[in-house]
């Protein structure tokens, strides 16, 4: 799923109660909208109804252009989770994101729910693993439906369920970073991650800081609170020009090593073989996505 025709480099969580924040959203080049109805909206029977009316309004009234939307509904065991995917199946969204799922049953629970109200099969599920189970089930949470397609690791969650503290590094997550990154590489999915969650929102550098952490480790893209940070994401995520320049260098190489017979090829010093090609395709997938590199004759 990862070399999917659409991007994930960034997606910006939007409040769903107030309108203008979703027109605001919508103006940004970020890639994904995330609008949503859980801990973004109070916990009151008026406030989630409100949400819900002010998605559809603006699903049914303005362009959301090339964005890719989802919808973050209730968490599974939610007296608000029918009203939520009832509106999701109306608002036409690209996915559901489900929070703090627990169990691969949670999912094939949320799957026979949106199958029942008529989802169409192209409508996707984001899960969220946020939690302590979600972590040690995120392999059998992966593969629970066709209809996944990115895994959501939330590490604020995710450290409260662990008795932890909340820091400016990563270095106390990467055991379920990349837990949560395996199991969505093994089953062909996006993987995505936040960045300062309960932090200082003013802090720029470290937004860019903690996405890089990411994009070493593999994600796809991060999510982010608000649209200041979208640039930094996209700095770190988007391939500069000196990496599309070795990208293609290096296929060029290869391709010509092949003709002669061999796999391996020494390149300005560097030695090539097939799994820096591999490197080397996603770096030139994504840029000729944006436009960055010529399409491959």
């Amino acid at each position: 799923m990862t070399e999917s025709v659409h991007m994930q480099r960034s997606t910006l969580v939007v409040p769903s109660f107030r309108r203008s924040m979703i027109e605001k959203a919508i103006g940004t080049d970020v890639d994904c909208l995330q609008l949503d109805f859980e801990d973004a909206v109070a916990s009151t029977d008026e406030a989630k109804t409100e949400a819900r009316r002010t998605v559809l309004t603006a699903r049914r009234e303005l362009d959301f252009g090339d964005h890719l939307v989802s919808i973050r509904v209730n968490s599974i065991d939610s007296r608000w989770l029918d009203a939520d995917l009832e509106a999701c199946i109306e608002a036409r969204p690209h996915a559901v994101a489900l929070p703090k799922v627990a169990t691969a049953e949670d999912v094939a629970s949320l799957d026979e729910r949106l199958t029942n109200l008529g989802a169409p099969p192209e409508l996707r599920i984001w899960p969220g693993i946020e939690t302590v189970s979600g972590v040690v089930n995120c392999d059998q949470i992966a593969q629970s439906s066709p209809r996944i397609e990115t895994l959501r690791f939330g590490f604020a969650d995710y450290t409260n369920t662990m008795h932890g503290q909340l820091t400016e590094t990563f270095d106390h997550l990467y055991y379920p970073l990349t837990k949560v990154l395996a199991a969505a590489r093994m089953h062909g999915l996006f993987a995505t991650a936040p960045t300062v969650v309960f932090g200082d929102i003013r802090r720029l550098d470290l937004v860019r800081n903690q996405a890089l952490q990411l994009r070493l480790l593999g994600y796809d893209g991060a999510t982010v609170i608000h649209p200041s940070h979208i640039a930094e994401i996209h700095a770190v995520f988007t391939p500069t020009p000196d990496e599309i320049d070795w990208a293609l260098k290096q296929e060029r190489a290869l391709a010509l090593a092949h003709q002669e017979g061999t796999g391996v090829v020494m390149l300005d010093g560097h030695l090539v073989e097939n799994l820096h090609i591999s490197m080397a395709q996603r770096t030139l997938a994504i840029a000729r996505k944006l436009g960055l590199a010529a399409e491959a004759v």
